[in-house]
């Protein structure tokens, strides 16, 4: 099945972020392989509950990364806490300087 999927860690509107992602796509195509991309096949899903929520402004990419980590390997998402964001920061860090992900 071909989607677009939005997690929002922050609770806000999703506002047009769906149809930008959607027209994105497109633009990408077009520009990279100077061809349309029909992305009407495309369903549109928001999840809101069940996605793990942050309380601050400034971790929004760590949990986007974790959140995607666990889709990825098919995991359920939970165990991502606010609480955690020091030992998950720390942790892309070793990923990143050893250009592997660590199990």
């Amino acid at each position: 099945m071909k989607r677009f999927e939005y997690y929002d860690s922050l609770r806000g509107s999703k506002g047009p972020v769906l149809e930008n992602l959607r027209r994105w796509l497109q633009d990408e195509h077009q520009e990279k392989k100077k061809a349309p991309f029909d992305a009407s096949a495309f369903t549109e899903v928001e999840f809101r509950s069940g996605t793990p929520q942050q309380r601050n402004g400034h971790d929004c990419g760590v949990f986007m990364t974790r959140t995607a980590d666990y889709i990825a390997r098919e995991g359920i998402l939970t165990g991502i806490l606010q609480e955690e964001m020091p030992y998950w920061r720390r942790r892309m860090i070793v990923e990143v300087l050893r250009a592997a992900l660590i199990d």
